[in-house]
This record gives structure tokens, C-alpha cells and sequence, in this order.
């Protein structure tokens, strides 16, 4: 992948979630080697307003020949047990390889990606 941009709203990202989205996004460029550029972008509460609030992950990728594709992931099915930031990762992650599946097995008629020749009269 040519671009790999990891962010966090509020603050720096954690190694062990900066280690989890660089093995999540190595994996999807293997699977899907025309993913050329990847936004992660991490929406954590702070400690004193996680009440009720839920973690967010906003994945932007983009692929030659097509819109940008943005997924996002939540925690919020776990929120009564606590927040977790790599469930609502595992969730984002999953979306886009889902979306990204789709875009790889669209018959090759219907991609936008090949450059049709016009004539100019």
C-alpha cells in the first residue's frame, strides 16, 4: 500500500491498537493488492465522557477507478461490558473487507478502472 495514514481524535494512538491496525491493514493490501491508500481514523472517548458514548473507527480506502470507500466500526453491542476499542476495529476492518470483496469479484465488464479509448471526430 502506498499510503497508510493512522490517526486519533483525541491524542496518540496506543502501540498495541497502532500494532493491530498495521497487521489488519497488511493483511487486506495482501488479499487486495489494488488498495492504494488507507485512512484510519480512531474516535476514542475520554475516560471522563466514555458513559454512554461509544468508540468509533472511520476507515477511508481508496481504489483505483472507484469512489472512495468509507466503512465504520462501533462498540456499541459491548458497551454494557466496558468499552473496547479492537472490537469496534474488528468490526471497521470486516466492513471493508466485505466492500472490498465485492469490488474484486464484480464482473471485469463493469469495473471502472479500465480506460475505455474515445474517438474524437
Amino acid at each position: 500500500m502506498q499510503n497508510l495514514r493512522l490517526r486519533n481524535r483525541h491524542g496518540d494512538l496506543p502501540s498495541d491498537v497502532e500494532d493491530v491496525l498495521r497487521k489488519k491493514s497488511a493483511h487486506l493490501e495482501r488479499k487486495f493488492d489494488a488498495l492504494h491508500e488507507m485512512d484510519v481514523l480512531l474516535d476514542v472517548p475520554h475516560r471522563s465522557q466514555r458513559k454512554g458514548n461509544e468508540t468509533v473507527v472511520k476507515i477511508t480506502a481508496r481504489v483505483p477507478g472507484h469512489n472512495p470507500i468509507v466503512v465504520h466500526g462501533t462498540d456499541q453491542s459491548v458497551l454494557d461490558q466496558g468499552q473496547n476499542v479492537f472490537f469496534a476495529i474488528d468490526q471497521a476492518f470486516e466492513a471493508l473487507d466485505h466492500k472490498l470483496l465485492r469490488i474484486k469479484e464484480r464482473p471485469q465488464h463493469l469495473r471502472t478502472d479500465d480506460v475505455l479509448p474515445v474517438e474524437v471526430y
